[in-house]
């Protein structure tokens, strides 16, 4: 059994790597989720391919911080690299965070 900060911690890196099924597996053991958390989820299951999952993530994490943005989401992000918080903001906007989800190409 792993303290709950591990699953984020683990879900932060797999997603930075590209690893979208682990990061949204990692991040589904957090028992009780945030805002923020249910926005990551959503990041990943979006980028994964996954825009059902995607969208109740979204649906989850409104509903918890309706006034929650990308833009405030990624300002907050405290990751070295842009390149990551820009995946970030791709997979949310590719979501629907902020409204309709983004069609795939």
């Amino acid at each position: 059994m792993h303290p709950t900060w591990y699953y984020y911690d683990r879900g932060e890196a797999l997603l930075i790597l590209g690893r979208y099924r682990e990061a949204a597996a990692s991040f589904s053991c957090l028992p009780r989720k945030s805002a923020w958390q249910w926005a990551r989820l959503a990041t990943c299951y979006a980028l994964g391919g996954d825009a059902g999952k995607a969208l109740a993530c979204v649906r989850e994490g409104r509903a918890l911080e309706p006034g929650l943005t990308i833009a405030k989401i990624v300002e907050e992000t405290r990751m070295e690299r842009s390149e990551d918080r820009e995946r970030i903001r791709g997979g949310l906007e590719l979501a629907g965070w902020d409204g309709t989800p983004l069609a795939r190409s």
